[in-house]
């Protein structure tokens, strides 16, 4: 299964972001922990979803769709023992199961989980965590483990060589807010998904302040209640559209996004030539012909996002000059510059962190296959700004993080078919 594009299209016209596929997986998480039913509306159909629903569901928490995107979970019911080691693998987002093991039953084991290969992701931060509230951690067949004979409110500081850890903060909070006593986290991380997670628990009854910010405090309940939460758009989406629009010299609106959760993505686009309409709720973005070049480095929130970075480079690939890329959060995330080069691209990395690209006034399709998701998603962002006939493979990667992004790329005017049967979800 791959899809075929025919590239040199300009992309115009406005497009409607799914949920976020982040935020949602934290939400999920946080939904096991109010005893009785929650509901999230604007959940995007993804593989990593129904991933995460047959994890939760072998620790003894069933969710179902009642439309589309609202999945109604009934927490509050964990049970002991480790959920499949080949799921956990599948994706990295399921150590956020521990938090709610941990905090609910004193206890949690998961599979040590996996996802995509874009370099070095420990679990030592969630360990830390953990620790600071009163649990053993350890590794051991395959198996992350974590167990307290009591948990208390402890001071907790979650920084780790790259910064801030988005999932080590977010289980902490899954754990603490359940702990007796008051925990306070230094060195939080900012990413909007946090602030969900934390608005979505104080709305079960939780006691959380800060959230959004680098000192988080947390004050221990014993029961939370279940509630009803809207998962926020997808800012990588939303920064995946709007960068395909300026790689093509197009006039796009992405519309169910909250601009200030694109990490600054409008001032660099302005930067690389762009005129950019920030509304409530929406972000356009109105291209040149050809792009400028420009600098950027990836980090922490409220920096640029390294999830949005292999597209930003592929949409650069055409601009005007050499552009500079620096990755500070993962040290392997450059490995799809070499599919990017067989449309042209001239592209040198340097110490792995590193990437110039000098843009060429033209690119040619070309065959490419994505080895991870947001790798796929620059692929076709660079077959969409280049000339001819050009096929992406990898697709299954794709499906992970998007729903129908092809379907909404042609909606903007993109040529673009998938072909070959669908890949089930394979659990």
């Amino acid at each position: 299964m791959c899809l075929q594009i025919t590239g040199g299209t300009r992309l115009v016209g406005t497009v409607p972001v799914s949920g976020s596929k982040n935020g949602a997986l934290a939400l999920m998480a946080a939904a096991m922990l109010p005893a009785g039913e929650s509901v999230l509306r604007g959940v995007p159909r993804i593989a990593d979803i129904e991933i995460l629903r047959s994890l939760m569901a072998a620790v003894g928490v069933a969710s179902e769709w009642t439309d589309r995107h609202t999945l109604v979970i009934a927490g509050g019911r964990l049970e002991e023992g480790p959920p499949p080691t080949e799921l956990a693998r599948k994706m990295r987002a399921s150590y956020y199961l521990m938090g709610p093991l941990l905090g609910r039953l004193g206890r949690a084991r998961v599979g040590l989980p996996g996802g995509c290969s874009i370099g070095a992701r420990p679990i030592d931060l969630h360990f830390r965590a953990f620790e600071a509230l009163g649990a053993r951690t350890g590794i051991e067949a395959g198996e992350a483990w974590a167990e307290a004979v009591r948990l208390r409110g402890a001071d907790m500081t979650l920084v780790g060589p790259f910064g801030s850890s988005v999932g080590a903060t977010i289980n902490a909070l899954l754990a603490a807010c359940v702990t007796p006593g008051v925990s306070r986290i230094f060195g939080a991380a900012q990413e909007p998904e946090v602030w969900a997670v934390a608005a979505f628990l104080n709305r079960a009854g939780a006691r959380i302040a800060g959230a959004g910010t680098a000192t988080v405090e947390v004050e221990g309940v014993s029961r939370l209640h279940p509630v009803t939460y809207d998962v926020p758009g997808d800012r990588i989406e939303a920064g995946t559209c709007l960068l395909a629009g300026a790689a093509t010299g197009g006039d796009v609106r992405v519309e169910g996004i909250a601009p200030w959760t694109l990490d600054g993505l409008p001032r660099l686009l302005t930067k690389m030539g762009c005129a950019c309409a920030v509304e409530s709720g929406a972000v356009r973005v109105m291209a040149p012909d050809r792009l400028r070049a420009v600098e950027a480095v990836t980090g922490p929130f409220p920096a640029l996002a390294t999830d949005i970075q292999p597209v930003l480079v592929a949409a650069l690939c055409r601009a005007a000059g050499d552009s500079l890329v620096e990755e500070r959060v993962f040290d392997g995330r450059f490995g799809y510059t070499r599919e990017l080069e067989r449309l042209g691209a001239q592209i040198r990395v340097a110490g792995g962190t590193t990437a110039l690209i000098s843009g060429v006034p033209a690119l040619s399709g070309a065959p490419m296959a994505g080895t991870d998701l947001r790798a796929t998603a620059a692929l076709i962002v660079g077959a969409l700004a280049a000339e001819g006939e050009s096929t992406v493979e990898g697709l299954h990667f794709l499906d992970r993080g998007y729903e129908g992004l092809e379907t909404k790329l042609a909606g903007l005017g993109a040529r673009v078919r998938r072909t070959g049967s669908p890949v089930p979800v394979q659990l």
